[in-house]
């Protein structure tokens, strides 16, 4: 499951769901989706019962596009505890098995973490982008970032949550969600609103289908071309959200 929506930034309820999976189906392997998630919110796998994990490193983590990791729990890699259900995992990619010397004459990748599923050339130069936003001490911590984003959608939510002009998707209190805000403008495509919004003042969001078309199917907004999607992060200022807010102002009144 997602842990937190791209498109409207909602926050799930990780950790309850999967406590009851362990409780209820102990067979089955719970897999998160942390491409949002990771950084943004508090993860602990162990608590939140998560056998595997997958985050990006492009988003919350402010590092280079292209990179990102799987966490694989020993639980999912052995099937201990599984009852003989399903098996382990197992690579779905063979090759690059020259991580050390005894590696080097097998045929396939050696068989323990995390180099079974490590294949080929490994991508060096966006790691080390990674690490280097990692250790970037000018980043705030998380639980400061959260706080600080939550506050600037709140600014955004605040302002149009009773205008029947704006269509505001997702949770209106912002303690379920995190650093995104999307909305419609009624007489305005996603597209048309986005290409106002940067040329007449220079703000970028993302307007469109967010690489979910079903939640778009869902929220009954895929037919009208999506929705108009802002992203402050850690140091977007309040300037910055005024400025947001000003902007649909005038386009509601022009």
């Amino acid at each position: 499951m997602t842990m937190c929506s791209n498109v409207v930034g909602t926050s799930q309820p990780v950790e309850a769901i999967g406590k009851g999976l362990r409780a209820r189906a102990p067979h089955v392997l719970f897999i998160a989706d942390a491409a949002q998630a990771m950084s943004a919110l508090p993860i602990d796998v162990q608590a939140m019962g998560i056998d595997m994990l997958a985050f990006s490193g492009h988003k919350a983590m402010l590092g280079p596009g292209g990179t990102g990791g799987m966490f694989v729990s020993e639980r999912a890699y052995t099937a201990e505890g599984l009852g003989g259900r399903g098996g382990p995992v197992r690579p779905t990619r063979f090759g690059g098995t020259g991580g050390t010397l005894a590696g080097s004459v097998e045929d396939f990748n050696p068989p323990a973490l995390p180099g079974v599923f490590e294949v080929g050339t490994q991508n060096v130069v966006g790691r080390a982008g990674l690490l280097a936003a990692l250790e970037d001490d000018k980043v705030p911590p998380q639980p400061i970032a959260l706080a600080h984003e939550r506050r600037l959608i709140g600014m955004f939510i605040d302002r149009f949550a009773g205008d029947d002009r704006i269509a505001l998707l997702g949770p209106t209190a912002v303690d379920r969600r995190h650093g995104v805000v999307t909305f419609n403008v009624k007489g305005f495509s996603p597209q048309e609103v986005s290409a106002y919004l940067d040329s007449e003042w220079a703000i970028a969001v993302r307007a469109g289908l967010h690489c979910a078309p079903s939640a778009h199917r869902a929220m009954g907004t895929l037919e009208g071309g999506g929705a108009v999607r802002a992203s402050p992060g850690p140091f977007s200022t309040d300037a910055e959200m005024g400025k947001l807010i000003g902007a649909i102002e005038r386009l509601l009144t022009d």
